[in-house]
């Protein structure tokens, strides 16, 4: 193939990765090992270890306890959440009492509570998560009646008791059957993504876009498996958000393999000099893409809350990975998948032209 080379007036991005000579078509084989390695350390991880599951996979119990930071119940602390040291001061109030009921591990969120009894709607409040010590689901309820009594003691809300509430009990067989909606949840988007590209792009398409979706979907368990971030439904949004993101940056280079097949512009070349070419002319936009998203993810992991942060940090991940399978694995897999109808040789287009002159 005759790479078109572009006069170079001063520094280009563009125009350095047009007149490159790297093939990214051509050398799959190495670009797969560092993703089988860090599946193969993340599989193992999970083995040994597992994943550090939140309650909604868990089980575990939630309670809410308003901050009072309208000073509506008299004579009780005040708190106000806005305050970084006002809502770790009273987080450390609820962490003794956990401690005096042998709980660990609790995470905490702020949030609002309505209260009709004091005229509060949308209050400031802590929801606390926190897994429970028994599997019986009278011995828990007990148990986190007690919790509540001591926590409406600690903070002096005996004159107005609803100002803490229990959020209930999520049992094993619930968390059983969330974990199950939840892998559903992933199916059933792979399946409508994979239907979607099969039907604008081909069969061979939306087989390269299932292995893709399934390399970020790995990849991100994986390394979530390292670093040990809780798996909870919150987790699971974010797999849904990669699995988007990932498919639009297929997309884009998707459609300018078939704007080449409709165009007739490399008739007679290899699929490997075809989908290197197309990486070279897509991947500004692919950068971009992943440096916009990034920094968006970082931003909102930066100065968001727990459950905020904890949404983000997996989609960074994602965002990276996506990027990675798109550029360095979608063109190798697609050269080797990837069959024409008509194909037209290069000597036979080179005898067709001679002809016709």
């Amino acid at each position: 193939m005759t790479t078109q080379k572009y006069k170079k007036t001063k520094f280009s991005f563009d125009e350095t990765i047009l007149n490159s000579k790297f093939n990214f078509a051509k050398n799959l084989k190495w670009f797969i090992l560092p993703s089988i390695a860090i599946f193969l350390v993340g599989l193992i991880l999970a083995c040994t270890l597992g994943f550090n599951f939140g309650i909604d996979f868990s089980g575990g119990s939630i309670m809410t306890i308003y901050a009072n930071d309208e000073n509506l119940i008299a004579d009780a602390k005040s708190f106000n959440l806005d305050d970084n040291a006002d809502f770790n001061q009273m987080r450390d109030q609820i962490e003794k009492v956990f401690e005096e009921f042998d709980i660990k591990g609790a995470s905490y969120q702020k949030t609002t509570i309505d209260i009709e009894d004091l005229g509060v709607y949308h209050g400031q409040a802590i929801v606390v998560k926190y897994q429970n010590n028994s599997s019986d689901i009278d011995s828990i309820t007990s148990l986190n009646s007690e919790i509540q009594a001591q926590i409406i003691e600690t903070f002096d809300y005996s004159t107005n008791t609803s100002a803490v509430l229990s959020g209930g009990v999520i049992t094993p067989s619930a968390s059983t059957e969330m974990v199950v909606n939840a892998f559903l949840a992933i199916f059933v988007t792979i399946i409508l993504i994979s239907i979607y590209i099969g039907l604008r792009f081909g069969l061979t398409s939306a087989f390269l876009t299932v292995l893709c979706l399934f390399h970020d979907i790995l990849i991100t368990s994986s390394l979530v498996a390292m670093l040990r971030f809780t798996v909870n439904f919150v987790f699971i949004a974010s797999l849904v958000v990669v699995m988007i993101y990932s498919t639009c940056n297929l997309i884009i280079v998707l459609s300018r393999l078939k704007e080449y097949q409709r165009s007739g512009r490399f008739d007679g070349e290899t699929n490997e000099n075809i989908a290197n070419a197309t990486i070279k002319e897509t991947l500004t936009t692919l950068v971009l893409s992943a440096v916009v998203g990034l920094i968006c993810m970082l931003l909102i992991g930066i100065i968001g809350v727990s459950d905020i942060r904890a949404f983000a940090f997996p989609i960074v991940i994602g965002v990276l990975s996506s990027f990675y399978s798109t550029v360095f694995l979608a063109p190798g897999l697609w050269s080797i998948a990837f069959k024409h109808k008509n194909k037209k040789q290069p000597v036979e287009s080179e005898k067709s032209q001679e002809k016709a002159s």
